[in-house]
């Protein structure tokens, strides 16, 4: 009988902690995530090798969060949609960056999440979709190490080229090229005697007078066409103030100084006949001139 009871304690004891392991297991893993978390969904185009259901999600290093899920999207066969839920607090905006990183020589890899301060905007959920959606990138690293057989191709295509390139014929103008350029060198240098670098500094010197001078010759040219713009505004005050008198001198005073011209005109032929007259006999201007009488036949 003791031996019994006994047993049945152990049992009840050991069914009791199966009981509170899977009830802690359920709700570890159950709502207690669900209601702590806002969910979003990170589309990926680049490869995510590596993420896996519950990897880590951080912000700023700061553990926030983990994966959810991992689908493909049917409509489109180089889209991966990652389901996260992070914490409520985390600033996730629209723009908020998530990029595929690898943590230290561990190689875990992780979602890291950055959002910039000017982002204001929530994200949006689109039709066909549970959750807000976001833009993902690939690893850098994984990046890179994709781009190394490329970059390798690349490479062997410009050696191939450089290799056929460098022949005996290209070897030789190479050659004949350097020659030239020493030849040319020698030639500079027997130019570059004393004489001639003191004729250039003495030309430099006088270049940089000049441009000394240049800034008070452009001030007098500036203040030569200020003055010259106020004199035309002048002309064209007082062309506009005695409009009327301009026309009444074009109208009346023209006629009169044609008849002035011809007065004058006049008065000048008789002066110039009188000069003729003096220059012939000066002395008309002592003596009167004898009276010619005519003479009357009888």
């Amino acid at each position: 009988m003791e031996k019994s009871a006994h047993y049945f304690l152990v049992g009840l004891f050991v069914s009791l902690a199966i009981f509170f392991l899977f009830g802690f297991l359920i709700w570890l893993a159950g709502p207690h995530d669900k209601n702590d978390y806002n969910f979003y969904t990170v589309e990926f185009t680049d490869s995510i090798s590596g993420l896996e259901e519950g990897a880590s999600v951080q912000y700023h290093g700061v553990k926030v969060g983990k994966v959810m899920k991992m689908t493909m999207a049917p409509e489109c066969f180089n889209l991966v949609r990652v389901d996260i839920g992070v914490d409520k607090q985390t600033p996730v905006r629209e723009h908020t960056r998530v990029a595929l990183e690898t943590q230290g020589i561990t190689g875990l890899v992780r979602l890291e999440m950055s959002t910039e301060d000017s982002d204001t905007k929530e994200p949006v959920r689109r039709e066909g979709l549970k959750y807000p959606v976001l833009q993902g990138s690939g690893s850098q690293l994984y990046k890179a190490l994709e781009d190394i057989p490329v970059i390798t191709a690349q490479v062997r295509d410009i050696t191939k080229k450089l290799d056929g390139l460098m022949d005996d014929q290209t070897m030789a103008s190479m050659r004949a090229t350097v020659a030239n350029i020493e030849n040319m060198t020698k030639d500079l240098n027997g130019l570059l005697t004393s004489g001639n670098v003191g004729n250039a500094t003495l030309l430099l010197n006088n270049l940089s007078v000049s441009s000394a001078q240049m800034p008070e010759i452009m001030d007098h040219f500036k203040k030569a066409s200020y003055q010259i713009d106020a004199a035309s505004a002048s002309v064209n005050s007082m062309l506009r103030r005695n409009r009327q008198s301009i026309d009444h001198f074009a109208s009346e005073g023209l006629t009169q100084i044609t008849a002035a011209s011809r007065e004058i005109k006049g008065t000048a032929s008789s002066a110039r006949k009188l000069a003729d007259k003096l220059e012939e006999n000066p002395s008309q201007l002592l003596y009167q001139p004898s009276a010619h009488g005519v003479e009357i036949p009888k």
